[in-house]
């Protein structure tokens, strides 16, 4: 069985040969299959780097949300912040400014402004505001990875 990494479980395949389950119900390209498409439970190890402060705070539990420019994995995909374990739960795509005003606090900053601070300190001062980013939400795995 294959599932759709974008939008599962509302796509899924039984084998790469049969016809998509809910077509109508998947944004992404349904022709072939793709990339996008992976073994049901199937768990990628991705890395996602944290400077030292953020590390800290996603270890204490003040932050579940990192930002990034790029899309670096998939709702599932697992990845360690100073050897504890943690999964993606959600990927999303909107503005640097929809992070900095309203998905701030999620990333471990008290205010907006600590969020734009901190963002152009990471990026040459740069923070374009209508840029698209991805706010990848994850959670701690008991145990370690």
């Amino acid at each position: 069985m294959f599932e759709c990494a974008r939008c599962a479980p509302s796509c899924r395949l039984a084998t790469d040969e049969d016809e998509i389950e809910n077509p109508d119900g998947c944004p992404w390209p349904t022709g072939e299959r793709t990339p996008l498409w992976r073994e049901v439970g199937a768990v990628s190890r991705i890395e996602l780097a944290f400077s030292g402060e953020m590390a800290a705070f996603a270890l204490a539990g003040r932050t579940c949300c990192t930002t990034r420019r790029t899309r670096h994995g998939d709702r599932g995909d697992e990845f360690e912040v100073v050897g504890a374990g943690f999964r993606l739960v959600q990927v999303l795509c909107a503005t640097l400014s929809d992070a900095r005003d309203a998905l701030c606090m999620a990333g471990g900053f008290a205010t907006p402004q600590a969020f734009e601070e901190t963002w152009r300190a990471l990026h040459g001062g740069e923070f374009e505001a209508d840029r698209h980013v991805y706010f990848h939400f994850f959670a701690r795995l008991s145990g370690g990875a």
